[in-house]
């Protein structure tokens, strides 16, 4: 009985390490990033600076999530633009806690200036008209 239990919470461990180890689809992540940022823009035009602190620190996450992505690939240009990103959501949280508008926008403009660097070399329009990256 106990063996049968070390086995089902070992066998449940090593499922529950393969899924946190697992990679979401690009495609995923990419969404969920231009949602915040959208997010962001909105809320840095409305001088919501709670909301953008939320859309920044989660921008931070995903930033760095992309990193990782890219970093995998051993593609050095996109993993500096993921890193640079993320430090630019950093800064505008920041900004946002010391309630510096001004500054908060200069970031947002360098965050999305890494979006724009990325998405000029890795993306591309396939023959169905759907983007993908490209390595």
């Amino acid at each position: 009985m106990i063996r049968t239990w070390k086995f089902c919470a070992t066998a449940l461990c090593a499922f529950v390490l393969c899924l946190a180890a697992a990679e979401r689809p690009y495609e995923e992540m990419m969404k969920e990033l231009a949602g915040a940022c959208t997010s962001l823009k909105n809320n840095l035009d409305a001088k919501s600076m709670e909301g953008a602190t939320a859309d920044a620190a989660k921008l931070e996450k995903l930033f760095k999530e992309m990193e990782k992505f890219w970093s995998k690939k051993k593609v050095a240009d996109a993993t500096q633009w993921a890193k640079d990103g993320g430090t630019a959501a950093r800064m505008i949280v920041k900004a946002s806690k010391a309630g510096n508008g001004e500054e908060m926008m200069t970031q947002f403009k360098n965050l999305t200036g890494t979006c724009k660097s990325c998405h000029d070399v890795h993306r591309e329009k396939g023959p169905d008209g759907k983007w993908q990256i490209k390595i």
